[in-house]
C-alpha cells in the first residue's frame, strides 16, 4: 500500500449478534408438533440454514422446525403486529441483541428460564462469555447465541508510525486518535478513508486508488 494511497482503514463488523428468542406461542408449538422458526437469512445464508433445518428434522424428532425466511425489514415489522393479533404468531425468531431489550419491554418474547434445566448441554460454557451474557436481560435469559461477529482493523505501519505513533501501545485505538492521525496525513495528502461493514465499498475505492491485494511474480525459467 502506498503512502499517497490510504492511510487508514477501520472495518467494524461487530454491529450485529444474533440471537434465537425465546418461545412466543407455547400453546402453538405443543397443539401440532411443529415449531415456525422465523429469521433474516435470505440467500446463501437462508439456503445454510434450510439445509440446518432439514438436517435436523431428519432425526424425526418430537417437534419438527418448519423455518420462514424473511427479509430483516419484513420479519422485525411483522411482529409486533402479529403477536398482539395472537395469530400466526412463530414459536421461535432470530433476534439481533440489541433488540432484545425493545422486545422484552413490548411483551414480544417469553424467557427460555423454565426449559433450560432439561437441555444441560445449553450453558454458559459452551459458548464465547459475550454472546452468552448479551442475551441474559433482568436476569432472565431471553435469547441463546447463534453467531456473534468480529472487530478488526487494517492499517498502515510506515503512516502509523509517521502521524500517529503511539496510538497502539495500550492496544486500544480510539475514534479521536484516527481523526487526529488522519488530519496529520491531510496535510501531506494522504488520503484518509473511514468504511464500516462494507467490504465491496473497501474494495472499490482501493482500486480506484491504484491498490493492488494480490502481486504478480514473475516465474523464473529453471531449464
Amino acid at each position: 500500500m502506498k503512502k499517497s494511497h490510504v492511510f487508514l482503514t477501520l472495518m467494524l463488523t461487530v454491529c450485529f449478534s444474533f440471537f434465537i428468542g425465546g418461545t412466543f406461542n407455547k400453546v402453538h408449538a405443543d397443539s401440532n408438533k411443529q415449531i415456525v422458526f422465523w429469521n433474516p437469512f435470505t440467500g446463501p445464508d437462508g439456503t445454510s440454514m434450510q439445509k440446518l433445518v432439514n438436517k435436523y428434522n431428519k432425526t424425526n424428532p418430537e417437534y419438527k422446525v418448519k423455518n420462514v425466511s424473511l427479509t430483516e425489514a419484513d420479519m422485525y415489522s411483522k411482529i409486533p403486529t402479529i403477536v398482539n393479533s395472537k395469530k400466526g404468531i412463530p414459536d421461535l425468531q432470530i433476534v439481533h441483541v440489541e433488540r432484545i431489550k425493545d422486545y422484552v419491554h413490548n411483551g414480544l418474547l417469553d424467557n427460555y428460564d423454565p426449559y433450560l434445566n432439561q437441555f444441560p448441554k445449553i450453558r454458559k460454557s459452551n459458548y464465547v462469555p459475550e454472546a452468552w451474557n448479551n442475551g441474559s436481560y433482568q436476569g432472565k435469559r431471553y435469547g441463546l447465541p447463534l453467531d456473534i461477529h468480529t472487530t478488526f482493523m487494517y492499517y498502515n505501519k510506515d503512516l502509523v508510525k509517521k502521524y500517529c505513533p503511539h496510538a497502539l501501545d495500550d492496544n486500544i485505538v480510539t475514534f479521536k486518535e484516527i481523526e487526529a492521525a488522519g488530519q496529520k496525513a491531510k496535510k501531506d495528502g494522504v488520503v484518509s478513508l473511514g468504511l464500516t461493514w462494507w467490504k465491496p465499498n473497501f474494495l472499490s475505492l482501493y482500486g480506484q486508488l491504484g491498490g493492488k491485494l494480490t502481486k504478480k511474480r514473475q516465474r523464473s525459467d529453471s531449464r
